[in-house]
C-alpha cells in the first residue's frame, strides 16, 4: 500500500514535470518552425490521419496528389493526435497536445522501466528526469520537428530492460524487447533500423559472458517473431508497396562526425539550433565520472556504450570508411544522440544515487529537476534569440498550410522528373493538356472531363498510383496504370465523363491486419497468464517462509 502511495505521488511529479517541459509549446499561441524542418509534414499526416482506418490514401493532405504516407510512415502510435484533432478541431493545439502527452508518456516510461531493474523509485525518478529532459530529445521537438524520432526515445527504455533481461536476467521476460520493438515499428523506422544495430553490437560484445546461452537466444529469437508478427499489420503492407512500384525515397547522406572542439562549443552554447547530447547529460558526465568504477558490470557496460557512441558522433570516427556501405542510410551522424542519451542518463541517475554528496534522496531529486528546467528554458530562450529562419505557425492558417504542403517522398519516381505538372495540377488527354473540373474529399477524387473525341482517349492525371487503386468512369470500373510520368492514367470514352479515384487497403494488407490482431490477442493472453502466474508463485513462497 506504502508502495502504491509513492507510485502515485512521483507519477504526479512526472505529470508536472511534463506540463512544465511542453510549456513553451502553448505559450508561443502557435507553432514554432524552422525553414526546411519537418513541422508542416507532420501536420500535413496528422490531418490525413482521419479516414487511415478505411484507405491507404488521404487527398486532402499533401498537396492533394494522393500520396500513400500511411503505408510507408508508420502512424499508430501519432494516432492520438488524430484523437485530440477530433475533439478539439485546431490543428496547433492537438499537435501540442500531443507532444505533452508523449513527453508523460516517455517520463513514466523511463520511470516504471528503470524501476523495474534497480528496484528505486528514486534511481528512477533521477534517470526519468535526466532522460526526458536530455537536449537531444528538447533539440528533436522544439528545433528539427522530428516528431517520429523523438517518438520513438519514448520507448526505448522498454528495449533495454529487453535487453537486459535477454542478455543477463531473466530471459522468460523477452517480452519487454517485443513490446519496445513493436512500437517503435509502429513510430519511426530508421530508428528500427538503429535499435536493430545497436542491439547486434551488444550482443557480439557480451554473447561471451551469457549463461544459459541456447535459452538465451531463444528468447530472443521469441522476442523477434512476435515483434515480427505484431508489426506485420505496418512492415507487410510496406513491403509490398514498395516492391510494386518505383518510389522517391529519402537517401542516403555521406556521413560527417562533429569536430570535437564545435561539439563542446555548441553543449556549452547550451542552442538547442545544434546537435547535441546537451549540457544536462555533459554535466553529469563531468559530475559523476569519477565515481565509474562503482557501478556493477551491466552499469559499466552501458556507460562504456555511451562513451563510445558519443566518441562515435564526432569526426574522430572514420565515416568515411562507411559512406559506400547501407549505413550511409543513417543519414546524419547526430542522430545517435539518442542512444548516448539513453546510455548516459542510465548511468548518471544511478551514480548521482548512490554517490553524490551524499545527501537525502529528495534533495538530490529536487536539484536535478531545478537543473534540468532551468537548461531546459534557457535552450529554447537561445533557439528562439539566435534564430533568424524561425517562423510561427499560425492556428488559423495551419490547417490550409499543412494541407497544401507539397512532399515527394513515397510519390512514384518518375513523377520527380515531371515537378511542373504534380504541383500544378495537369491533366492531359491524349497528352494535350486540359483542364477538367475535379473536387476530392478525404477518401475520393472526382474528375469531370468531356472526351470530345469520338473515340476512347488515354487521359493522364496529376495523381500518384500505387497498388489498390480503384476508378470507375460513370459508375463503371475501370483498370488504371501508371503513366510514363509517374502518374495515374486510364482510358476513358467519348462524351461527358465523371472518374472517381478512391484507394482501399490490399488484401494483403487486410490479411497482414488481421494477423497483428490476431497475434495481439494472443500476446495479451500469455502477459496476463504470466502475471497471474508470477503473483501466484510469490504467494507460495510467502506462504512457504511463513510455516518455515
Amino acid at each position: 500500500m506504502k508502495k502504491n502511495k509513492y507510485q502515485l505521488i512521483d507519477i504526479m511529479f512526472i505529470l508536472c514535470l511534463s506540463m512544465m517541459y511542453v510549456l513553451p509549446l502553448f505559450l508561443t499561441h502557435g507553432i514554432l518552425h524552422n525553414s526546411s524542418q519537418d513541422t508542416y509534414f507532420h501536420l500535413s499526416r496528422l490531418v490525413g490521419l482521419d479516414n487511415v482506418w478505411d484507405s491507404p490514401v488521404n487527398f486532402n493532405n499533401f498537396a492533394h496528389h494522393g500520396t500513400m504516407i500511411n503505408v510507408f510512415y508508420p502512424w499508430l502510435t501519432f494516432y492520438p493526435a488524430s484523437f485530440f484533432f477530433k475533439i478539439t478541431g485546431n490543428l496547433v493545439l492537438s499537435y501540442n497536445l500531443y507532444y505533452f502527452f508523449i513527453t508523460f508518456l516517455t517520463m513514466l516510461i523511463a520511470y516504471f522501466s528503470m524501476n523495474k531493474l534497480k528496484r528505486n523509485r528514486y534511481i528512477a525518478l533521477l534517470f526519468s528526469i535526466i532522460y526526458t529532459f536530455a537536449g537531444y530529445r528538447a533539440i528533436d521537438i522544439f528545433f528539427r520537428a522530428s516528431l517520429g524520432e523523438a517518438v520513438a526515445l519514448t520507448f526505448l527504455p522498454l528495449i533495454l530492460v529487453g535487453c537486459y533481461e535477454i542478455y543477463v536476467g531473466d530471459y522468460s521476460k523477452w517480452y519487454w524487447l517485443t513490446i519496445g520493438m513493436t512500437l517503435v515499428v509502429y513510430t519511426h523506422l530508421l530508428s528500427v533500423a538503429m535499435v536493430t544495430g545497436f542491439i547486434a553490437i551488444t550482443i557480439i560484445l557480451s554473447f561471451y559472458f551469457w549463461n544459459n546461452k541456447m535459452s538465451r537466444l531463444l528468447s530472443l529469437l521469441k522476442a523477434t517473431t512476435v515483434t515480427f508478427l505484431l508489426s506485420a499489420a505496418f512492415l507487410i503492407p510496406f513491403i509490398q508497396q514498395s516492391s510494386a512500384q518505383e518510389l522517391k525515397v529519402p537517401q542516403g547522406r555521406e556521413l560527417i562526425g562533429m569536430a570535437p572542439s564545435d561539439m563542446l562549443s555548441h553543449i556549452l552554447n547550451n542552442n538547442y539550433k545544434n546537435f547535441t547530447i546537451g549540457l544536462l547529460i555533459f554535466i553529469g558526465i563531468l559530475v559523476t565520472c569519477t565515481f565509474i568504477k562503482k557501478l556493477q558490470i551491466f552499469d559499466k557496460f552501458i556507460y562504456a556504450m555511451g562513451i563510445i557512441t558519443l566518441f562515435c558522433s564526432t569526426s574522430l570516427f572514420p565515416w568515411q570508411l562507411l559512406n559506400s556501405t547501407p549505413i550511409k542510410n543513417l543519414q546524419f551522424v547526430w542522430r545517435l544522440n539518442g542512444f548516448t542519451s539513453l546510455f548516459l542518463a542510465y548511468t548518471i541517475s544511478i551514480l548521482i544515487y548512490y554517490n553524490l554528496y551524499n545527501k537525502k534522496n529528495m534533495i538530490k531529486i529536487i536539484s536535478v529537476t531545478l537543473i534540468g528546467i532551468t537548461l531546459h528554458f534557457s535552450g529554447i530562450i537561445n533557439l528562439v534569440a539566435n534564430n533568424d529562419s524561425l517562423t510561427r505557425i499560425e492556428p488559423e492558417n495551419a490547417i490550409s498550410a499543412a494541407e497544401n504542403y507539397q512532399h515527394t517522398d513515397y510519390a512514384n519516381k518518375e513523377s520527380i522528373k515531371y515537378p511542373d505538372v504534380i504541383n500544378n495540377h495537369k491533366y492531359f488527354l491524349n497528352n494535350e493538356e486540359i483542364k477538367p473540373e475535379t473536387s476530392f474529399t478525404n477518401s475520393k477524387y472526382t474528375i469531370k472531363v468531356d472526351n470530345k473525341n469520338n473515340e476512347k482517349s488515354v487521359f493522364t492525371t496529376s495523381l500518384y498510383h500505387y497498388d489498390g487503386q480503384i476508378a470507375t468512369v460513370n459508375n463503371t470500373p475501370v483498370e488504371t496504370s501508371l503513366s510514363s510520368i509517374g502518374t495515374t492514367e486510364l482510358v476513358i470514352p467519348p462524351g461527358k465523363n465523371t472518374i472517381v479515384i478512391t484507394y482501399t487497403y490490399t488484401n494483403l494488407a487486410i490479411f497482414a491486419r488481421y494477423l497483428s490482431l490476431i497475434s495481439l490477442m494472443i500476446f495479451l493472453i500469455f502477459l496476463l497468464y504470466n502475471s497471474y502466474k508470477t503473483k501466484l508463485g510469490s504467494h507460495y513462497t510467502h506462504i512457504t517462509n511463513d510455516i518455515f
